[in-house]
């Protein structure tokens, strides 16, 4: 099976799909782990929440690759930073909205409007703890819940792929029980307008966690891409709570078993070497280069 291509470009323009680098890329997180010896005995290990990634990339034999990094590391395709999608990356969400906010046990990467409320609760959870509560009035004005990318970006970059948007629904113990609820992917242009909207047939949920999913495509003039979850005012009556755990947001089109949330990764293209080992490539105009790149995630994706 061909891996995925890795994408690659400047904020505000669509990725580039680069093939995929060699096996064995490096991709090790870091949390700035510390350990120190205690005057009482005994050990303390200190660790951030927040990973933090450089990665080891390198290809064998390829030209096209190289003039394409060569241009984004000389400024001709764009100057960082860079976001990117490498083919090890499934969960595309940050680690707090991935995980119904067990990560940070806050609303972070969460909104919705002013009438309306979210909590982090341990009352009900998919798996773990905690899932994100959103609490809805009798007479719902928004029913619009947004996933915000991090970063203050407008959204998250689109890559010339398929995307699946995915997340485990349930209603609360009080309130209206069944309810409908639809996933939608906002499709935006590089100022942040609306180019469109995909949207799933709207589904009842009641109080047993079901997964809910859309799959579709950008719009050939799209550059980011914002998930939402919607309820559909009209079958709310006594006033609702949705939670929500399990969220997943990845490229091919096709939703796959959960995986933690990585968020978009914006990198700096640092290290870039050349090897040319033969006068000529296997086409005319071309060399046979083998290539090695260092990418290195810039801030981290709450």
């Amino acid at each position: 099976m061909a891996s995925r291509p890795l994408y690659l470009g400047p904020l505000g323009t669509a990725l580039t799909a680069i093939r995929a680098p060699q096996p064995g890329m490096d991709r090790s997180p870091s949390a700035g782990e510390g350990v120190h010896e205690l005057l009482a005995g005994g050990y303390a290990t200190d660790r951030s929440p927040h990973l933090c990634r450089q990665w080891q990339m390198s290809w064998g034999w390829d030209d096209d690759t190289w003039w394409i990094l060569s241009g984004f590391a000389s400024g001709q395709l764009g100057i960082g930073p860079y976001a990117m999608y490498e083919p090890a990356m499934v969960n595309l969400l940050t680690p707090n909205q991935a995980s119904g906010t067990e990560a940070f046990k806050t609303t972070l990467g969460f909104s919705c409007d002013a009438t309306e409320a979210l909590a982090s609760t341990s009352t009900f959870a998919q798996q773990a703890r905690r899932s994100l509560k959103w609490s809805l009035p009798a007479s719902v004005t928004s029913g619009i819940l947004t996933l915000a990318a991090p970063q203050s970006l407008i959204g998250w970059p689109v890559a010339p792929s398929s995307y699946a948007f995915s997340a485990y629904c349930r209603t609360g113990a009080s309130g209206d029980t069944s309810f409908s609820v639809t996933m939608a992917l906002r499709w935006l242009d590089a100022a942040g307008a609306q180019v469109s909207e995909s949207v799933n047939t709207a589904s009842t949920v009641t109080t047993a966690f079901v997964q809910l999913s859309l799959s579709a495509s950008p719009p050939a003039t799209a550059v980011y891409v914002v998930p939402r979850i919607k309820v559909t005012a009209a079958s709310v009556s006594a006033g609702a709570d949705l939670h929500i755990d399990q969220a997943q947001l990845q490229l091919g089109g096709t939703v796959t078993t959960w995986r933690s949330g990585e968020g978009p990764a914006l990198v700096g293209l640092g290290r870039l070497r050349e090897t040319v080992p033969l006068a000529t490539g296997p086409a005319p105009g071309q060399q046979a280069r083998i290539i090695q790149a260092t990418l290195t995630q810039l801030g981290v994706a709450a």
